[in-house]
């Protein structure tokens, strides 16, 4: 923002110094943290920009105007009254009314229990690796429960960081193979961060991951990948596979 300042030279002893002016260059996009994602019911959410702007933001989703509210300096909180998600948008302005790109987040109260019941490790393989054949089971399967249980859990542990690609498919993708309609979910160990993909999404219940697969760029350590059957029927299968490229 403002004027640039250029030397040109030929040689080390001379040379032509000058600056441009006007270049009409817009403020950068405001830093919004936390990311995008599943957060604790009254979760702060800070937000910084180049000094001398006017941080404007809407909870809408829309881009932020410049007669929006201003950015309280203490931060806003996530809570309840904000379900079934906050849509956060904030832009910076600068005294000549130019704008930022907005910054977009997107919060949804934590609603998954800090202990789960783990059906199994995923290892990962190498690219383009056969999916294995996986079932909803039943709860109780020693007969005290018939309750199909439509949420499985599996952990997925990384030794080293790198892209690491999630593949499944169901009956919607190959109805000859698997039976059960299922949506993937990936958080971190704590159960409840969502995993961010390189575009900026967050790998929050995807389906037809068999033709797209689920890239993301992981660092060392333990992440979780929940498998909910959309129609809630046990007994149904569907494929499942963690690569590293």
């Amino acid at each position: 923002r403002g004027n640039l300042f250029f030397l040109l030279h030929e040689d080390s002893d001379s040379g032509l110094a000058g600056s441009l002016g006007g270049l009409n260059v817009q403020p950068s996009e405001p830093l919004v943290l936390p990311g995008s994602g599943l957060v604790p019911n009254k979760s702060l959410v800070r937000v910084s920009g180049e000094p001398g702007m006017s941080l404007r933001y809407r909870t809408d989703g829309l881009a932020p105007q410049a007669s929006d509210p201003l950015w309280p300096a203490a931060g806003i909180k996530v809570s309840t009254t904000d379900l079934p998600s906050m849509k956060l948008s904030v832009a910076a302005f600068d005294t000549q009314g130019r704008s930022s790109p907005p910054a977009y987040r997107e919060y949804r109260l934590r609603s998954t229990s800090f202990f789960v019941m783990i059906e199994g490790n995923l290892s990962l393989k190498s690219q383009g690796s056969a999916l294995e054949t996986r079932a909803m089971i039943e709860s109780g399967s020693n007969g005290a429960s018939d309750t199909p249980i439509s949420s499985l859990w599996f952990r997925l542990r990384v030794q080293k960081a790198g892209r690491v690609g999630l593949s499944w498919a169901d009956a919607d993708d190959d109805p000859q193979a698997y039976t059960a309609r299922v949506k993937v979910s990936v958080v971190e160990s704590d159960l409840y961060t969502e995993v961010p993909c390189p575009d900026g999404t967050i790998a929050s219940e995807r389906r037809g991951g068999f033709s797209a697969p689920l890239e993301m760029v992981l660092q060392p350590g333990d992440y979780y990948v929940n498998v909910v059957d959309i129609d809630g029927l046990s007994g149904r299968s569907f494929g499942l596979s963690a690569f590293s490229y």
